[in-house]
């Protein structure tokens, strides 16, 4: 079912149509940069474990390495899975931005005449192509930035806690 091209009343109207015939993948980066930060928030346990047992045996035995091939395993998980959603965000984020445009452009040439009368074309267009504009950003900074932060300081509390809930509590009530 093909959608009407309308204007978005709200700011989730628009994400939600913008992101409509993507959702597939985008549940799919979400879940490859979660592995990914998860791989990424669990190195630094890794070491942690390494320099305790070091400093409780003094002595580089099997178990150290064991740690440290576990430590070069997540961080190539990290990588990997960033890697993989960036590729796939890279496939479909074009797309989805420029379905805004073309919605918001197909919407404005169904309205009547009286419409335009006292609004410029010029300026219509410009509302369209800064309401683009924006929305794109909007995307940048929520998939590249905020989601890996907040992911990352939920995963940390998760870590503490398990680690010591002393310790896991204090960084909750930080945040």
């Amino acid at each position: 079912m093909k959608q009407k091209p309308t204007i978005p009343i709200s700011t989730i109207d628009l994400l939600k149509r913008m992101v409509g015939p993507y959702k597939r993948k985008t549940i799919l980066f979400f879940i490859f940069t979660f592995l990914g930060i998860l791989a990424w928030t669990a190195s630094p346990l890794i070491i942690a474990d390494i320099i305790n047992q070091l400093s409780q045996t003094h002595r580089v035995d099997q178990y150290i390495w064991w740690l440290i091939v576990i430590y070069a395993v997540l961080r190539m998980i990290d990588e990997v899975f960033w890697r993989l959603a960036e590729l796939l965000m890279r496939s479909f984020k074009p797309q989805m931005i420029e379905r805004v445009r073309m919605n918001l452009f197909a919407a404005i040439h169904k309205k009547p005449y009286s419409f335009f009368v006292n609004s410029s074309s010029g300026r219509i267009g410009y509302w369209i192509n800064q309401t683009v504009a924006t929305t794109n950003e909007l995307v940048d900074t929520t998939i590249w930035t905020v989601w890996g932060r907040v992911m990352g300081l939920i995963i940390s509390a998760v870590f503490l806690l398990t680690e010591h809930r002393s310790v896991g509590l204090i960084f909750v009530v930080w945040l």
